[in-house]
């Protein structure tokens, strides 16, 4: 079975288009230009100068103009360039959200440069395998910041021959690198560079099923699509993201204010009851964010006397959304919709403010504008209405593959169809349900992790002979990481073992295990694999009697 965006009829079989015929309806969409972000954040600076970025952190509530935040990115290509960096150089941030990373973003990009957003969980040992398989040329992080020293976290970098500078946000400089201040003392014209929408702009890293992180590739061209197919944007007025800019949620809310020029509120760390007020001071219009933050903002909202009567759709990603969550948010006139979407391809497909109840609580909403979806069984054929298979899709803002090109064999059919990994089933109508996985990944606060990489980890351990990672429910983080292991035999392990060993190994936070289960052994199939689903319904059954 197979779908296409916009198309509202009967899903049923069709033939299937050449890759050729969908970037013709790409670019007749207007989806496809042959416009860079660098050059559309200039149009947008110049268009939209006062558009507002509204910043909160513990320091209090910052505004800032674009026709500031431009600026300063102005002089950060400066800096740049009198470093040594040139086109196509990656820079790595790990950074809270900021007027810096604002203009870090603007300005790496006005650069002919790559952006690498890190996810701030990201310790020493994950830093070092992105900084190295990247390539990256400099590395911007803060001081410290949510209770990390990031003087410490960089002392402990492995070998990294290409990186050639670090640059720290704060007072002082660690030992090794610079600071901000330093660092944005040059002056001068940075020259024009050549650059084109088919060139890399963007690397982001994901976990999947493969132990390393892998780099996804994304181009001017691929991400102004997504942004041209958002037109609830425009709508909504004025956007607010909780995420962090490591995430690609919140690597998207700070181009979106730089390339749409609409006013945006954002915050360095959660805070719900800041939250809620800067919802109803600012009149913000749209929100993207977990079940577990709007819940806890309505919480908020009526302990406290607000009303959050500003907000037209709270779009929750990738997971379920409670029915009772759903009516309390409807009771209030806040429709919640759901979508689809991966690093790989940001949004495939979403619910409207305007969908029925049912629809918006069960389904994950129909293709966005040139994005198909089709759903195939493990022999690669597209099945009928209804039917659950592996979800294939192919849109305007598909990433352009792996940096490690190994990885594309595996991720692509022929036509540049992407195997998701993920199972669903598409209705008559097109709408699209996502209902299992087949990616080997636990979701722990929209964070890929890895459960092989969590596995192999598991085995260093003295003691753990046999070991499996799953995914059980946390009402706060959606899922969390379980280990399930097997000991040799007279050997002990508890929980706060497992995670001594972890934080020695410098491994990032949200990886860790936070439940501990032992066996006697793993149920496996005939041919050897963990029988997952298995393990899963047994631990929650234990859960359930708890």
């Amino acid at each position: 079975m197979s779908a296409v965006g916009g198309d509202k009829g009967a899903a049923g079989a069709r033939r299937l288009r050449s890759l050729e015929e969908a970037e013709a309806d790409w670019r007749a969409l207007g989806l496809w230009t042959e416009e860079t972000l660098a050059e559309v954040l200039v149009a947008t600076a110049r268009e939209a100068p006062e558009a507002l970025m509204v910043l909160h952190s513990e320091a209090g509530v910052a505004t800032y103009p674009l026709s500031q935040i431009h600026a300063l990115g102005r002089d950060v290509a400066v800096a740049l360039h009198a470093a040594g960096i040139g086109a196509g150089d990656v820079i790595a941030l790990q950074l809270p959200n900021s007027l810096e990373n604002s203009a870090l973003y603007q300005g790496i990009l006005l650069a002919g440069a790559v952006i690498l957003p890190l996810s701030y969980t990201a310790g020493p040992a994950d830093l070092t395998f992105i900084l190295s398989d990247s390539r990256a040329r400099m590395l911007f992080v803060s001081d410290h910041w949510r209770g990390t020293d990031y003087g410490d976290r960089v002392a402990r970098l492995g070998y990294l021959p290409d990186l050639r500078k670090i640059v720290m946000l704060g007072p002082a400089a660690a030992p090794g690198t610079v600071t901000w201040d330093d660092f944005m003392a040059a002056r001068g014209a940075a020259p024009a560079v050549a650059r084109g929408p088919d060139d890399l702009a963007i690397l982001m890293y994901t976990s999947g099923t493969t132990s390393n992180p892998k780099g996804v590739m994304h181009t001017s061209r691929t991400l102004l699509a997504e942004f041209r197919s958002r037109k609830h944007f425009q709508a909504e007025r004025t956007m607010f993201s909780p995420w962090p800019t490591g995430h690609l949620a919140g690597t998207l809310a700070i181009l979106a204010h730089g390339l749409l020029g609409l006013p945006s509120v954002m915050m360095d760390k959660w805070d719900v009851d800041a939250a809620v007020d800067l919802i109803d001071a600012w009149q913000v219009g749209g929100v993207g964010a977990t079940p577990f933050h709007l819940s806890a903002m309505l919480a908020s909202a009526a302990a406290r006397g607000k009303s959050l009567s500003s907000l037209k759709a709270v779009r929750v990603g990738a997971t379920s959304v409670p029915e009772s969550l759903m009516d309390r948010a409807d009771a209030q006139g806040i429709p919640i919709v759901r979508s689809y979407g991966s690093t790989e391809h940001p949004t495939a497909t979403h619910c409207d403010s305007g969908d029925a109840y049912e629809d918006r609580l069960r389904t994950d909403g129909r293709p966005y504008p040139g994005t198909e979806i089709r759903i195939i069984d493990d022999e690669g054929r597209d099945l009928a209405p209804g039917q659950e298979g592996e979800v294939v899709l192919r849109g305007p803002e598909l990433f352009v593959g792996y940096l490690n090109p190994d990885l594309d064999a595996a991720a692509f059919l022929p036509g540049r169809w992407h195997l998701t990994g993920d199972v669903g089933r598409l209705d008559a109508r097109n709408f699209l349900t996502i209902t299992d996985r087949k990616k080997d990944i636990i979701i722990r606060g929209g964070q890929n992790i890895s459960s092989r990489e969590v596995e192999d980890l598991l085995l260093t351990i003295d003691g753990i002979e046999d070991a499996a990672a799953i995914a059980v429910p946390d009402e706060r983080m959606g899922e969390r990481v379980c280990a399930v292991v097997v000991l040799r035999a007279g050997s002990t392990i508890a929980l706060p073992d497992v995670d001594r060993a972890f934080q020695t190994m410098g491994v990032a936070r949200q990886k860790t295990p936070e439940q501990l289960e032992l066996r006697s052994e793993l149920p496996r199939t005939a041919s050897g694999k963990v029988r997952k689903a298995d393990l899963r319904a047994d631990i929650l059954r234990g859960l359930a009697r708890k």
